[in-house]
């Protein structure tokens, strides 16, 4: 048995990049593109691994500080003289007064993001453009993949209504995984993303709309990742998010393809829930791909087919949540009280912790570098929570419900009226 090679999310990308090019699929100038360098340090890294094979490509900085990383010291400093004597300063300004005045030299720009760490400096926004250009398509299949969810009543009313996850490779127009789901959520998203996975491979970037599920909107916390988010950077997956509909045009057109021809066959087959449904998606897959799919322009698949094992993966497509315990060592999550069962307690009072929620509603407690149980204490009661999409159904529901109430009282009221005047 060999030694053990421990490698980044970025090593191994690397890695397989170098294998690509040794092959001959892809050119030294589209590698260093997808990794992100120069095309010298492309062919250094070529060199390397013919020599050394894969370990030749492991960062020799590892475990080291930077050559040009600030001591504490002297960051303290700094923070010092821009709250005495620089206070309401810009990084710029700041920048040419402290090499002025007190002989440190530090550029504008690092300046710049100690202050806002220090919240010391506010960033500024840049402006949104408003010129929407056609982009055109990627060259390889598997370089970029769209993705969305489209609520429907694609069972005609002989089901309730659902949602389907579309995947769409963007430099083919082929749809490569499709999923019915009852709500568009985190956890639908996952399964559809392991789904895809164990079909075709790692792609290198995934494009959706700006739904809460792929960025957080809220205001002052757009810095921090989604759960989705935070999944597909442990994969080593690009997330971007469009800025309109049309931008991701062609999942928005499968989608309305879909809701015609799918529905329709589904009709045919005398298909009427979402089980069935699922079983008839691959069927239905080859027979719109073979009749709407494009040829790529380059015939190269850049999907990445070293997958982590099934356990990694299920560890990596969960959600993640921090909590704290309190002194009866309790948390709060999901509208419920939990309390943690351990056999030694020592310790464990306003410990963080870490809880793992899967697809299947398990949940585990990540605690002193290892699972500990936990038990229902309390719950709560239940609110009824609606997305965006489903907001105006949820509305009629609750407004014909209490319609059919009052409608129901006024009923009573004439019964008893009319027993009061008969005696």
């Amino acid at each position: 048995m060999g030694d053990m090679i421990t490698m980044s999310a970025k090593e191994i990308d690397r890695v397989s990049v170098c294998k690509m090019l040794d092959k001959r699929l892809i050119k030294q100038g589209k590698a260093a593109k997808y990794l992100k360098i120069t095309p010298r340090q492309v062919r250094r890294l070529v060199r390397k691994y013919k020599k050394d094979g894969e370990k030749g490509l492991i960062s020799v900085k590892r475990g080291k500080p930077s050559n040009r990383v600030y001591s504490a010291e002297f960051k303290e400093k700094i923070k010092g003289l821009i709250e005495t004597d620089y206070s309401g300063f810009g990084p710029s300004f700041a920048a040419e007064k402290l090499r002025e005045i007190n002989n440190i030299n530090v550029s504008k720009e690092t300046l710049r993001s100690y202050m806002i760490g220090w919240n010391i400096w506010r960033p500024k926004c840049g402006k949104n453009c408003s010129i929407h250009q056609q982009r055109a398509r990627r060259e390889y299949f598997g370089e970029l993949v769209q993705i969305d969810g489209s609520l429907h009543d694609w069972f005609e009313g002989r089901d309730k209504k659902c949602c389907l996850i579309v995947f769409v490779d963007d430099a083919t127009s082929k749809i490569v995984s499709m999923h019915f789901v009852p709500t568009e959520n985190t956890q639908a998203y996952f399964e559809c993303v392991k789904k895809y996975l164990k079909k075709h491979g790692r792609p290198w970037a995934f494009y959706s709309d700006r739904h809460g599920i792929f960025r957080v909107n809220k205001a002052g916390m757009k810095n921090k990742d989604t759960q989705f988010k935070r999944a597909m950077r442990e994969l080593g997956i690009e997330t971007i998010c469009a800025h309109s509909a049309p931008a991701k045009g062609r999942v928005e057109r499968a989608n309305r393809t879909l809701q015609d021809r799918l529905i329709k066959e589904m009709r045919l087959k005398g298909i009427s829930g979402i089980e069935a449904a699922n079983e008839y998606v691959e069927e239905f897959i080859t027979i719109y791909n073979k009749k709407f799919g494009k040829k790529p322009a380059k015939e190269t698949d850049l999907h990445r087919k070293d997958m982590p094992s099934d356990l990694v993966l299920k560890a990596i497509l969960c959600e993640r949540y921090d909590r704290k315990l309190s002194q009866n060592l309790e948390f709060h999550f999901n509208k419920s009280i939990y309390q943690v069962i351990a056999q030694d307690t020592r310790g464990l009072k306003n410990m963080p912790i870490e809880i793992c929620r899967f697809a299947n509603g398990e949940l585990k407690v990540w605690c002193r570098d290892k699972f500990v149980e936990c038990k229902k204490f309390m719950e709560r009661k239940e609110i009824q929570i609606a997305s965006g999409k489903e907001i105006n159904e949820v509305v009629d529901q609750i407004r014909t419900k209490d319609q059919a109430q009052a409608w129901t009282q006024v009923s009573l009221l004439r019964q008893i009226n009319r027993v009061a005047q008969n005696g």
